[in-house]
Formats: structure tokens, C-alpha cells, sequence
């Protein structure tokens, strides 16, 4: 699921569109661009087509499609100032995961996946996506963050 969030911005008075859509410029714009970040929400872990987990290769195609596809749609509008970025939690303690979440053994097998022991909570992955719309982020455009407690990136220390 996409969330878009575009902050209003005035077109000038006077100002004309510009002609566009041609194969080289597909996507018709206005003078001045607004800054666009996109902020991919998945509720499966993002680990997947990184480390990979059995059973999961459909989502790890399509994860793996949209990690691909924010780098390209990154390059095509960075000219006109769009930045497109992606963020990839891994399981965040929302109403769509209560099924996993309010049962204790359920929960505390994902908590221990994790090399940091726990799952995320909706305002970390909403701090996330404020920070990447607002003018902080102006120079960050073709990432995809993930925010899964080091699942996708990091090997743990075995507990002895």
C-alpha cells in the first residue's frame, strides 16, 4: 500500500504547464515541482528477499519488485525534484497484525527474531515518514529503510 504525502505548495500566477509526455517526459508537470516522498507500508518482514525465510517467495518477489522499483522511479524524477523512497518494517504492532501479536508465544517468537528483541510501534515508522516528507530529507531520494530491529541486516550473537 502506497501513502502518498505531498505538501501544497502555490503554483505563481501566470504560470503556464508545461508541455510534456512525450516517451522521454512522461508525466506531465507544473512549475514549481513539490517534494514527493513515497512510503512503501508492508506488514510482512523485509528480510525476506534480503536473508530469505521458506515459504515466503511470494512476497519476496514482490518486496524485491518494489525495492527495484523505487530506485528506477528514483532516477526517472530526480530531475524534477521527486523523491521517492520506501519504508520496509518488519512486523509493527498494528490492528492488521493483531492476529500474530495478542497471542504471547506468537509474539514472543517475532520479538525473538529480532536482534534487538522487540517489534515496531506505529509511531516509529510514522517518525520515518514524517522525517522523509519534511525539508530534512530534501537530499534523500532511492532508499528503502528498514526498520526491522537488524532482522534483514545482522546476525545476532547466539544466547549462551
Amino acid at each position: 500500500m502506497f501513502d502518498l504525502r505531498v505538501p501544497k505548495f502555490n503554483v505563481p500566477k501566470g504560470s503556464a504547464p508545461k508541455k510534456s509526455g512525450t516517451a522521454h517526459d512522461p508525466v506531465p508537470t507544473r512549475a514549481p515541482i513539490p517534494t514527493l516522498a513515497v512510503s512503501l507500508k508492508l506488514m510482512l518482514y523485509f528480510a525476506v528477499p534480503i536473508i530469505g525465510i521458506p515459504n515466503h517467495e511470494a512476497i519476496a518477489a514482490a518486496k524485491g519488485g518494489i525495492e527495484a522499483m523505487v530506485r528506477s522511479a528514483a532516477a526517472t524524477y530526480a530531475q524534477r525534484g521527486l523523491r521517492i523512497n520506501a519504508i520496509a518494517p518488519s512486523l509493527t504492532d498494528t490492528p492488521l497484525a493483531r492476529p500474530m501479536t495478542q497471542h504471547p508465544k506468537m509474539l514472543q517468537a517475532s520479538k525473538q527474531m529480532h536482534p534487538l528483541g522487540d517489534i515496531n510501534q506505529p509511531e516509529e515508522i510514522a517518525s520515518l515518514a514524517q522525517w522523509l516528507t519534511s525539508d530534512a530529507a530534501r537530499l534523500v531520494t532511492g532508499q528503502v529503510f528498514a526498520v526491522d530491529g537488524g532482522l534483514s541486516k545482522i546476525a545476532p550473537k547466539p544466547k549462551l
